[in-house]
């Protein structure tokens, strides 16, 4: 009896290694990619207040361990090589129809990298480059750029970073908790700051969601605005982080989250 009890365990834990297997075999690649571009060599922290240093919108590239100095041309130039070699290694699992180098419906993130680091290759680099680097390039997980004019908003380190955000009710709980401190942080700050742009940029694009943002407006001001941004924007892509989404929407009181309902509705009916 024992013998069969044996055989049993054994047989339902292989069932579940078989299932597990599956179900990661039925999660497209692209889609188990997240957070920034990185390596043994390159990672990533939640942004300091020391301005000295390279940062990525709200978070901190690390170079062995150690963020890079804006004058250290040597570390700057590897530190561009790391990202870049990481992000060709993401792209290459993206399904064929993917745009190779913008922004697409498959990206999940995006990311303000400094446009030298976007823009140019390693090898190109100068001190001149990093002495005159003022405006940040978006990027989305894969290291591919989403196109527009950037560099106009406030470019002090608060305004760049966290003081932006901050201004947002929903994203001041999730950029104290999730971005500073908890596990995948950095990943819910690029999945709202996605969402968020994707949304507003769907929404002066179709007049039916231009209209629903305005009443999503009227019922409870800025907060349900974005919500309902964030809303169009996970709904227009082909994936979305469950925990990034489960996270932001969270902080929403119950009118935020109905207007972040109809915003992915809305666009779901006009997709």
């Amino acid at each position: 009896m024992k013998a069969r009890t044996a055989y049993w365990l054994v047989g339902g834990a292989v069932a579940g290694v078989a299932l597990v297997a599956v179900s990661r075999v039925a999660t497209p690649a692209e889609q188990r990619i997240t957070g920034l571009p990185g390596s043994r060599r390159l990672t990533y922290s939640a942004a300091t207040v020391n301005d000295s240093f390279w940062k990525f919108g709200a978070v901190v590239p690390l170079l062995d361990g150690s963020p890079v100095l804006k004058t250290d041309l040597q570390r700057s130039r590897e530190l561009s090589s790391e990202f870049h070699v990481s992000a060709a290694l993401r792209r290459a699992q993206l399904p064929p129809d993917a745009n190779p180098k913008e922004v697409d419906a498959y990206s999940k993130e995006l990311y303000a990298l400094p446009s030298w680091l976007a823009l140019q290759q390693a090898k190109q680099l100068d001190t001149e480059d990093l002495r005159t680097a003022i405006n940040g390039t978006p990027v989305d997980e894969f290291g591919r750029l989403k196109p527009g004019h950037y560099g106009e908003s406030d470019q002090s380190l608060w305004g760049q970073t966290l003081g932006g955000l901050m201004k947002n009710r929903l994203f001041a709980a999730v950029a104290t908790v999730a971005v500073l401190a908890a596990p995948g942080g950095i990943a819910i700050y690029g999945a709202y700051t996605l969402w968020q742009m994707r949304g507003k940029d769907l929404t002066l694009k179709n007049v039916a969601m231009a209209a629903g943002r305005s009443y999503a407006q009227s019922q409870c001001g800025q907060g349900c605005a974005v919500a309902f941004d964030m809303g169009v924007g996970v709904a227009s892509g082909k994936s979305a982080d469950k925990s990034a989404e489960n996270a932001l929407v969270k902080q929403m009181n119950p009118q935020e989250r109905a207007q972040y309902d109809a915003g992915k509705n809305l666009a779901r009916e006009a997709s």
